[in-house]
């Protein structure tokens, strides 16, 4: 049941990662998901390169004088790059015994749980998902065509010094590049207010069912229950976040969508292309773009949600119960699929969620791989978030206490 949720709300590429949550740089090879992917090491060989393209301010640049920046090719990257976990040797995972036995406990007692929370959470989701995903293509092609509208307008003023100049003539100067970025920004702008409307009023939903299923587990008592519910209900920290993180996706959303317009004005005018053509490109490519990019941009947010929920709820049932009461627990989905499998498709994976399997750590301890949860924002490798399907339960201390070794 877990796994087909996960297939259902999609799997990223990692360029769709780097672009949408890391605010990265494409880098080659990066399109393909995890499935097709290289058997060796999928997670780690792409994520290092292109990470410094520092682009240069510099005002009008003739034509003559432009040259593409450099980028390090992953090849050059050492073994040091390549997104290596600096915890893995600091903490150890626990033994592979007691681990299966933390699994098999967890299972034993919270399996009808797991079915419902994961069923309920695809449920929940699928309405506010679909919302941004309209959302965001009918903004993206918007603006795609409100870019091309200002990048015609730079166009002709950085080429009309001595004559002026029609959309079939080819430009012999880039605009100002400061002036150019400003100018979409702007345009682009107008839309952050529809989208925290969009994104609050959809995904609250989904940060409250989170929060309530993530309680279900940790065995409180009905009068702790109350306590953490009322706990809840004054507290709003976690729709403070919420808010947070959907003006911060925007923001990233509309510095990619700029920088990518800007890639294709500069480009159109290497290749000598015209005004028109030029603006063509930039309408056409955001078109292109509009599904996939807000189907990833979708994906996105609902996992974010459903985190800040599930994190939200251990926060608070520690600050009734106390946080020395209770323990989370790293579970996989136990395919193919799971980095590090030695039986799988990727057994040599440096990101090895396989050997977290029924991994217990106090609440304020992160897991083995540094992560504090399953896709960690704050994660030092990207290989550990990268398509991780992962889940953590939060547990009472006391369930698991006589399967110490």
């Amino acid at each position: 049941m877990l796994a087909e949720v996960f297939d259902c709300l999609g799997i990223w590429t990692l360029n769709e990662i780097r672009r949408e949550l890391w605010d990265k740089e494409e880098v080659e090879g990066g399109d393909i998901v995890q499935s097709q992917q290289p058997a060796q090491d999928p997670f780690s060989s792409f994520i290092s390169g292109g990470f410094s393209s520092a682009e240069s301010e510099e005002d009008e640049v003739e034509l003559e004088d432009f040259e593409e920046s450099e980028e390090e090719s992953i090849e050059d990257k050492s073994a040091d790059d390549l997104g290596e976990n600096k915890y893995i040797d600091e903490l150890q995972p626990q033994d592979k015994g007691y681990r299966e036995s933390v699994v098999k406990a967890v299972i034993d007692k919270h399996s009808e749980h797991i079915a419902y929370a994961t069923k309920s959470l695809f449920e929940v989701v699928k309405d506010p998902s679909k919302q941004a995903k309209d959302f965001w293509e009918k903004t993206l092609t918007k603006w795609g065509t409100e870019a091309a509208k200002v990048a015609k307008q730079e166009l002709r003023k950085a080429s009309a010094r001595k004559k002026a100049i029609d959309d079939d003539e080819k430009p012999n100067k880039i605009p100002s590049k400061r002036r150019l970025r400003k100018m979409v920004e702007r345009a682009l702008e107008n839309d952050s207010g529809p989208w925290l409307d969009t994104y609050i009023e959809g995904f609250n939903e989904v940060l409250d069912e989170a929060y309530d299923l993530q309680i279900q587990p940790m065995g409180l008592s009905e009068e702790d229950k109350v306590a953490v519910e009322a706990l809840k209900d004054r507290t709003d920290g976690r729709r403070t976040i919420l808010q947070a993180r959907g003006m911060e996706s925007f923001k990233n959303i509309k510095k990619n969508r700029t920088e990518q317009i800007m890639k294709l004005v500069e480009q159109g005018v290497r290749d000598r292309k015209s005004i028109s053509q030029i603006t063509d490109d930039i309408t056409n490519k955001f078109k292109e773009i509009s599904d996939s990019r807000a189907s990833t941009i979708a994906r996105t947010e609902a996992m974010t949600a459903i985190s800040i929920g599930k994190v939200a709820a251990q926060e608070d049932a520690a600050e009734v119960v106390g946080k020395e009461n209770l323990v989370k627990v790293w579970i996989n989905l136990g395919d193919e699929r799971v980095r590090g499998n030695p039986g799988g498709l990727y057994p040599d994976s440096k990101a090895d969620h396989w050997t977290l399997q029924g991994e217990t750590k106090d609440l304020d301890e992160p897991f083995s791989n540094g992560l504090d949860y399953p896709r960690d924002l704050n994660a030092d490798s990207f290989g550990e978030v990268i398509n991780c399907r992962c889940d953590m339960l939060t547990v009472a201390r006391e369930d698991l206490e006589s399967l110490k070794p």
